[in-house]
This record gives structure tokens, C-alpha cells and sequence, in this order.
């Protein structure tokens, strides 16, 4: 599963070891950001799931950032903040989680993500090479 993850560039490392220990049998690859403007900026943002883990207003526009970049990729929201849930809400975030949050925790929101992840699936053989569905609306 490729997986957009946004830290701080000193706690990246951190939550990726974090969420390949969260799934079990699952194979996860990582490309990371480190602030909103690197997630919009980014030629292609194509990834089947994002990871948002910074505090504060960086935080939220982050999620913001990659909900604008894909309005349906499962979005998994960390935040030292709980005021925005009606944020999280508003951004269909799979779900939003304190920083710190336990391992339990995390496990559950992952399997949220391949929950929802699954939902949305469908073979790259009916997909063109954009990843548009053939006779579908994703």
C-alpha cells in the first residue's frame, strides 16, 4: 500500500515505523511531506491512503492540502487538537487520532483505512492509465 505521510521531518521515521507495526501482513511504502505546501506542490499525488501527523494549524492544512490533492483517498488525521473534529468531519477523515495516541488505537484506524481502502478499490485492469474506471464512477 503506498502511503502519503505528513511529519515533521525529525518524526517521519517515527510514525512509519509506527504504522508498518500497525499492519501486520501488510506491506506499506511511504513517500513523505513535511508541510502543506510540499503535499500541493507535488506533480502527481496518487496514494492509497494519507497519513496526516502534525500538530496545530499546520495539521489541518496539511489534511486540507491532501483532500484538495484527492478528494477520496482515505485520510488518517493525528492532531494534538480534538477541536477539529468537525474539521476531520468536513474532510471525510477516516479518522482523527491524538498524537498520542496508542498502538491499539492505531491498529483500529488502520484498519479503517483499508476498510474504506477496499471499498473504493478496483483493479488497475479496469482503470486507463490516468487510474480512471471503465463504465464506473469511483
Amino acid at each position: 500500500m503506498k502511503i502519503a505521510i505528513c511529519a515533521p521531518f525529525m518524526q517521519s521515521d517515527l510514525w512509519q515505523e509506527r504504522l508498518q507495526k500497525a499492519s501486520p501482513g501488510h506491506e506499506l511504502e511511504f513517500d513523505e511531506f513535511y508541510r502543506p505546501e510540499d503535499v500541493r506542490d507535488v506533480p502527481r499525488f496518487h496514494y492509497e491512503a494519507c497519513v496526516v501527523a502534525i500538530a496545530g494549524a499546520v495539521g489541518l492544512e496539511a489534511a486540507i492540502a491532501a483532500r484538495e490533492r484527492d478528494a477520496d483517498v482515505p485520510l488518517l488525521w493525528f492532531s494534538d487538537d480534538d477541536q477539529f473534529g468537525l474539521e476531520a468531519f468536513r474532510l471525510r477523515a477516516v479518522w482523527l487520532l491524538g498524537l498520542d495516541c496508542s498502538d491499539g488505537e492505531l491498529e483500529e484506524a488502520m484498519q479503517k483505512v483499508y476498510k474504506r481502502r477496499n471499498e473504493q478499490y478496483i483493479p488497475s485492469s479496469q482503470t486507463d492509465e490516468r487510474g480512471t474506471a471503465y463504465g464506473k464512477a469511483i
